[in-house]
C-alpha cells in the first residue's frame, strides 16, 4: 500500500507531497485539472519508461518519490531481500530523471536497477482508466487476481520459495 507521495519538477508539477490512507483511491477532476500528470507520475514510479520531457522547463531534473507499506506483500519483500535490501515494511522508492535523460532508481536511498522496483512494485498498485475492463479479458491475469483476491499470498509464497528450492537441487 502506497504510504505517501513526493513529485518535484515533473511537468507542470513544481512540488507535490501527497498522503494516502488505507484502501481505495481515486483521483477525479475537470478535464486539463492534471490527473493524467499524475498518473504518469505514479507509473514512472512503478517502472514505465522515462524520458527527458517529463523533466519541468528550467529544471535539472524530476523527482518521484514514493514510501510503500510492504509488510502484507512477502513476495516483495523477499525480492527485495534477495536483493540484499533490510526491509521492516515501509520501504522508499525513488526515481530522478534528468534533462539529459538519465534516470537513476533508489530504493530506501540505494541505487537499484529498474528492474528490482518494477519486481517490487507491479503488485503495489492499479491504474485503471476508460475501457481497462479488457484487462479481465487477458487469461494471463485471471490467476493473479484470483490469487490477490483469495489473499493466498503465504501458499504462493510457499509454493514459489519450494519451486526454487527444486529448481536448484535440478542445476546441481
Amino acid at each position: 500500500m502506497i504510504r505517501n507521495l513526493y513529485i518535484q519538477n515533473f511537468v507542470l508539477i513544481e512540488k507535490l507531497a501527497l498522503d494516502f490512507n488505507e484502501g481505495f483511491s481515486a483521483f477525479t477532476g475537470e478535464t486539463g485539472a492534471g490527473k493524467s500528470i499524475l498518473i504518469d507520475a505514479i507509473s514512472l514510479l512503478c517502472g514505465n519508461r522515462a524520458s527527458s520531457s517529463v523533466v519541468a522547463k528550467g529544471s535539472e531534473k524530476a523527482i518521484i518519490e514514493g514510501t510503500f507499506d510492504l509488510s502484507n506483500d512477502l513476495s516483495a519483500m523477499h525480492v527485495l531481500q534477495e536483493a540484499g535490501f533490510i526491509c521492516e515494511g515501509d520501504v522508499t522508492f525513488t526515481r530522478e530523471i534528468t534533462k539529459a535523460g538519465k534516470s537513476t532508481v533508489r530504493i530506501d536511498h540505494r541505487i537499484a536497477p529498474l528492474s528490482l522496483l518494477r519486481e517490487v512494485l507491479k503488485n503495489q498498485i492499479d491504474i485503471h482508466g476508460q475501457r481497462d475492463n479488457s484487462y479481465l479479458l487477458n487469461t494471463a491475469n485471471h490467476l493473479p487476481l484470483l490469487d490477490r483476491f483469495l489473499n493466498n499470498e503465504k501458499q504462493c509464497d510457499a509454493v514459489q520459495k519450494a519451486y526454487q528450492i527444486y529448481h536448484s537441487l535440478v542445476e546441481e
